[in-house]
């Protein structure tokens, strides 16, 4: 019997550390996320996982298993193939970095999703075949279960506002994102409406990741400094950008503030604007929670090289 015991607690020990490595979105308390500051503050940030250095160092370990494989084979192409590659070859060789690439980011969850969806729109940076590839991270997150986000719909609007938009478990997301997903749905009052809510727990495990990021960023510079000192280093202020632009699209009280402020902009502006932009009207908004009037529209990423460039 002790020996049997002995066994099943060997077998326990990995496979809890695994699971509170790759499962820390899962298992974070909602409750730690009241005390994440709501704009990004990457030294406070850099505080609150001080104090949980087991689970900075859980995840810092599974995003160094996914990602260098990955980062490997690319450092390989860069040394072993030459200038005279065929272009057939070449793009061929890119997309199949790019699957490996998007693979991994899917697996790695919300920031990663959002890190690659932003390189998918900047035909400047990435190359072509590659590109197509990310632009596939728009719509790789699966949804979470509709009992799960009516749960956190009818928490963060009050069981009065939620009955209002007349969702049920019949209820089927339009879209799924990598921080939350979208409902369409008509109002009690005949309204056509977007409802999004946020998946729980995102935010730890989003906080966790960009702050991974930035030490990964800061240790990049430092190394940088050492072996090109003339070089003007960027790769702090980089991280920190799409940080502060990641972290902010959790907030959606903050996003009601900045949709109803275009939309006021856009009514005062000339008859141009107006006929020629439409900002949806804010309904009712939480940190978690936001509903909208429904328009139609295109995916920028969809978009045509030359818009993106435009915009």
């Amino acid at each position: 019997m002790r020996a049997t015991a002995f066994r099943r607690a060997c077998y326990a020990i990995p496979v809890a550390a695994a699971s509170a490595a790759t499962g820390l979105y899962a298992v974070e308390p909602r409750a730690d996320e009241d005390e994440l500051p709501r704009r990004w503050d990457a030294e406070s940030m850099r505080d609150y996982w001080r104090r949980r250095p087991c689970a900075a160092a859980g995840r810092a370990f599974d995003i160094a298993a996914t990602l260098g494989p990955v980062a490997a084979a690319c450092v390989a192409d860069r040394l072993t193939v030459g200038a005279d590659e065929p272009a057939e070859a070449r793009d061929a060789r890119l997309r199949k970095r790019a699957v490996a690439t998007r693979d991994a980011l899917v697996s790695l969850g919300p920031a990663f999703i959002k890190l690659g969806q932003a390189l998918s729109i900047r035909p400047d940076v990435v190359p072509a075949p590659a590109l197509e590839v990310l632009r596939e991270l728009c719509d790789a997150c699966p949804a979470v279960p509709t009992a799960v986000a009516l749960a956190t719909l009818k928490d963060e609007l009050g069981p009065t506002n939620f009955a209002a938009l007349n969702l049920g478990a019949a209820s089927k997301p339009v879209a799924a994102a990598s921080l939350g997903q979208v409902y369409r749905t008509t109002t009690a009052d005949g309204r056509d409406v977007a409802v999004k809510v946020q998946r729980p727990g995102v935010a730890a495990g989003v906080s966790l990741d960009l702050t991974l990021l930035g030490r990964w960023a800061r240790f990049v510079e430092a190394v940088k400094g050492a072996v090109a000192p003339a070089q003007r280093p960027y790769d702090v202020s980089l991280v920190e950008a799409f940080s502060a632009g990641a972290w902010g699209e959790l907030d959606y009280e903050r996003e009601a503030e900045n949709q109803r402020f275009m939309r006021a902009a856009v009514l005062d502006g000339p008859a141009a604007i107006r006929r020629g932009v439409v900002v949806p009207e804010v309904r009712a908004a939480t940190r978690r929670a936001l509903v909208t009037d429904w328009v139609e529209g295109d995916q920028l990423a969809r978009a045509a090289p030359a818009t993106i460039q435009k915009l």
